[in-house]
């Protein structure tokens, strides 16, 4: 990840148990001369990063401000900082304001997504449909031939250079014909830890990146913003996206971090837990035999 320029900087104290950072105080606004350090420049966000001084590092924590997320740093004193550019998103009006934003301890390296770009066809009896045309109750077509009725298509705009880690939210191009039989039948992009279905296993996107057919999205190729989708279904299951076997949406991408959460929970209420499905997950090339990354 490049670094950061902030020009800004949302402060606030809190108290942090180890799982859980429960904030004292309001946003103080400060103009900030700093930088947001990628010390290791792995392009994420992690414990070696740092802002400004070396002693402000990486809390693991992430808040979610306006629909894009923020890692937040801290002095080790109960002090924390949320580093901003302006000229992509400025936080400066919250100062004053409570904490109120929902704070997500995330760890290292946290990819906060895992969806579909908008253009993406998936399978439904009557044909492949683009994503973002689907609504809930349409029929979705399943790897093995089933029907299934769509409880909720989830929805995020992404604003990459808006983020103090926008890099781990750019989606990964995969190429018609890269994953052999002429699969995907034309170009394929999702984000990093969405999973293809490969051999019996799901596969994230990122562990199949070869930097030729395979590859993340340059930040330069990136436009302003982007809007990722999911599917959500009655299960954990095996659909098809661009001629692809893929998964559906799971729990573990959080769903209060889409725009349209809010139409979620009228549609059902509340949360509903979705179990994975008994498949290995490979989450790293290394992970991989040679053979299946050749």
């Amino acid at each position: 990840m490049a670094d950061l320029a902030a020009d800004g900087v949302l402060t606030f104290t809190a108290t942090d148990t180890g799982t859980t950072l429960s904030p004292l105080t309001g946003y103080v606004y400060t103009p900030s001369l700093a930088t947001v350090n990628d010390s290791n420049n792995d392009d994420n966000i992690d414990s070696l990063d740092y802002y400004g001084l070396i002693t402000t590092g990486y809390s693991g924590y992430t808040i979610n401000i306006g629909g894009n997320y923020y890692a937040i740093f801290t002095n080790g004193l109960g002090e924390y900082y949320i580093p901003f550019d302006s000229a992509q998103e400025d936080l400066s009006a919250l100062t004053l304001s409570a904490v109120t934003q929902a704070i997500t301890q995330t760890g290292d390296d946290a990819n906060v997504y895992n969806c579909f770009l908008t253009g993406t066809r998936i399978a439904t009896p009557d044909g492949p449909r683009r994503i973002e045309t689907l609504a809930h109750g349409d029929l979705i077509l399943a790897a093995d031939g089933r029907a299934l009725p769509l409880r909720w298509l989830a929805r995020m705009e992404v604003r990459p250079q808006a983020v103090n880690k926008p890099i781990g939210r750019l989606p990964i191009r995969i190429a018609a014909g890269a994953l052999g039989g002429e699969l995907p039948d034309s170009d394929l992009y999702v984000s990093p830890d969405h999973a293809l279905v490969l051999d019996g296993m799901l596969v994230n996107a990122s562990a199949l990146i070869n930097h030729s057919d395979i590859r993340m999205m340059r930040a330069s190729e990136a436009p302003a913003s982007f809007t990722y989708w999911h599917v959500e279904l009655d299960a954990h299951e095996i659909i098809l996206a661009n001629g692809i076997p893929t998964e559906s949406f799971v729990d573990y991408a959080r769903r209060g971090g889409f725009d349209n959460y809010d139409e979620y929970l009228a549609l059902n209420g509340c949360d509903r837990l979705i179990r994975e499905m008994p498949l290995p997950r490979i989450s790293s090339r290394r992970q991989l035999s040679p053979v299946q990354v050749a």
